[in-house]
């Protein structure tokens, strides 16, 4: 079953923020893709990023997100706020201090969860405002974010291996050189990691303990070796569960990450296709034991993870 995406609106640089936890990649990937196969495809897309910081004569990544951080006008989401008639349709607000540690901003600076929750509103209707919202913002571009609404169950399921696996890999089908012909299809991997954040609070209805946020971070497998913990995600995605208990939904926000004036690291229809690759190896049921298999082989017995079939599985429809 495939989740509603949701094409929203340019992204600012108010993205989640996110890191990668420490993780021996190449240890793994030596193991998995075999030494040639992961030198062939990881540094072929690392020559690809020195490439691009020649071009704006920076010695490395970090030099790049320190002149772009200095160069850019922060901007917060709230700020831009709908006019005044739709603000009251929709039920948003602006954003509330956080009272935990977590360094995700909470669904309160997008919506009025209290007055969603005082209110007859079903899941369907707060799927609409979530979808209404995004789209309100990006005047119809449908760039820079994604959004979706995923059954409580369906998202526990995912998380649960998420926790469980909290790494993997996805490939993103690349242009084939059109002076080659017959040539084979080429694939950028890319790394992406879980994290578990503290449940929000019961709003007093006295139900079931909402299941815990998380966000999946995406990058590059060749900017995760180079950079490691300091890796730029490309995408992020934050699972607000909010609501997961009082109407059995989930909101998800989709953020990409600007690489330059009115451009992302990743295009919109590629940070579709690592929204279903997720939900393709952590959504599989008893059906699908060939991708619940390979997820398991890549942690477990990363001898026998065969990265020719997941470029396979990961192409097959949900």
């Amino acid at each position: 079953m495939r989740f509603l995406l949701n094409h929203v609106h340019r992204c600012i640089s108010t993205a989640t923020p996110a890191r990668f936890t420490g993780y021996n990649v190449s240890q793994q990937f030596r193991r998995c893709f075999g030494d040639a196969s992961a030198a062939s495809a990881a540094d072929k897309y690392a020559e690809k990023i020195r490439k691009r910081l020649a071009e704006e004569g920076l010695s490395d990544i970090q030099e790049f997100k320190e002149k772009k951080k200095a160069a850019e006008k922060v901007q917060p989401i709230a700020s831009a706020s709908p006019k005044p008639a739709a603000a009251a349709k929709h039920s948003w607000t602006a954003p509330s201090a956080r009272k935990d540690a977590s360094p995700i901003k909470p669904l309160d600076a997008f919506m009025d969860v209290d007055r969603i929750l005082s209110n007859a509103h079903g899941p369907s209707e707060i799927a609409a405002l979530w979808t209404a919202y995004h789209a309100a913002k990006s005047s119809g571009t449908g760039r820079g974010y994604l959004s979706a609404v995923i059954p409580t169950a369906q998202y526990e399921e995912m998380q649960a291996e998420g926790l469980r696996y909290p790494t993997f890999i996805l490939p993103l089908q690349r242009p084939t050189p059109e002076d080659v012909p017959d040539s084979e299809p080429a694939y950028e991997f890319y790394f992406m990691q879980w994290d578990a954040y503290e449940a929000p609070q019961r709003r007093d209805l006295g139900l079931e303990a909402n299941p815990r946020l998380a966000t999946t971070i995406f990058t590059s497998l060749a900017e995760y070796k180079l950079r490691q913990t300091y890796a730029q995600p490309h995408l992020v995605l934050t699972h607000y569960t909010d609501l997961a208990r009082s109407h059995g939904i989930v909101l998800m926000r989709g953020e990409l990450t600007p690489s330059g004036e009115d451009r992302y690291w990743l295009s919109q229809a590629d940070a579709q296709s690592l929204c279903l690759g997720l939900q393709r190896f952590y959504l599989t049921g008893p059906r699908d034991a060939a991708r619940a298999g390979l997820l398991h082989a890549f942690h477990e017995q990363p001898d026998r993870f065969d990265w020719k079939e997941l470029i396979g599985l990961a192409a097959l429809p949900l």
